[in-house]
């Protein structure tokens, strides 16, 4: 079948350059010699002469296409097995609590954005606490990916705990069998920060979007007090993280500069303990209780005030047609 693009006609021009070139030499021999012999020689030279062609061009595509294969994973700052570490411990099967500042500020955003019945996308989902709050609470068709594959296994016993549906898929973001325009909300929660140049993954998210969806994606602010607050508990954890791309200005920076799409970016949440990990340097009871107490204050603040808030969000909307 012949296609649009210009690669392909150029494929079929040159096809049928060959062709005609091998049946003109094949009609030669045959005018020359006036053999059978000849005649089935001509016609295996001309079909002989197509497949080479396809072969070598086949070669030269592949030499020359970007391989994106690697673009991810060359580019990350962490590695799967990382990931597996973090979710090998056991997860509670209920949903997240909103007594934790971190869950209630995840969930304000999102329900700014998301309807009943949307197609919802989260990448980087596990352990699929949030996608399930996603499923029930706010009553979107939920589908998830991430490639811890332990993280995956966690997110479907919730889920099936919950007996809640969603679409469940492990897989690396570059390698998805999500398709692509499909979704009404794409969302990841400190995702983008663990790449040494997120501007690819950035646009993976966005070619999810249906036109008029919205890609949400959140870094934590490690460029003001929290940033040197962990640089004092824990400066080896600031090295998987980004630290560059904190800023409004900097994310903005990432989408792509495309009249296609409308581009936010804003600090949000209230004050928040639980992006610091202080029991890498105090006694752990008296680390969690500060932090507990820090929770309780900030469940009690009555509006996000810039400089205390403990994310960043790169807000992403397609124009539609």
């Amino acid at each position: 079948m012949l296609t649009s693009s210009a690669t392909d006609n150029g494929a079929v021009t040159d096809n049928v350059c060959v062709l005609l070139v091998a049946t003109k030499v094949a009609t030669i021999i045959n005018s020359a010699n006036g053999h059978t012999y000849f005649e089935t020689a001509g016609t295996t030279l001309a079909y002989s002469a197509i497949s080479l062609y396809k072969t070598a061009a086949a070669t030269v595509r592949s030499l020359t296409a970007p391989d994106t294969r690697h673009v991810f994973s060359v580019n990350e700052l962490t590695a799967v097995d990382q990931w597996d570490s973090v979710w090998a411990g056991d997860v509670r099967l209920r949903l997240p609590s909103p007594l934790n500042i971190s869950v209630r500020d995840q969930q304000r955003l999102l329900a700014k954005h998301v309807r009943p019945h949307d197609r919802f996308l989260e990448i980087g989902c596990a352990p699929g606490k949030m996608l399930a709050w996603v499923a029930a609470v706010l009553q979107a068709d939920v589908s998830g990916l991430d490639y811890s594959e332990r993280g995956i296994s966690t997110a479907k016993r919730l889920f099936g705990a919950l007996h809640l549906k969603g679409d469940l898929r492990c897989e690396s973001l570059n390698e998805t069998t999500f398709p692509p325009d499909s979704f009404d909300i794409v969302y990841s929660g400190g995702l983008i920060e663990h790449f040494k140049d997120p501007r690819g993954v950035v646009r993976a998210h966005l070619q999810f979007l249906k036109p008029g969806g919205t890609a949400l994606m959140t870094v934590p602010n490690y460029r003001g007090i929290y940033g040197r607050l962990q640089r004092y508990f824990d400066a080896d954890s600031l090295l998987l993280h980004n630290l560059e791309i904190m800023t409004c200005e900097a994310l903005r920076a990432l989408a792509p500069p495309d009249e296609t799409f409308e581009v936010r970016t804003y600090a949000a949440g209230r004050m928040s303990p639980w992006v610091l990990t202080p029991t890498k340097r105090w006694p752990r009871p008296v680390a969690l209780g500060i932090s507990h107490l820090v929770n309780a204050a900030a469940l009690l603040q009555p509006f996000d005030v810039s400089f205390l808030c403990p994310t960043l969000v790169l807000e992403i909307r397609r124009r539609k047609a």
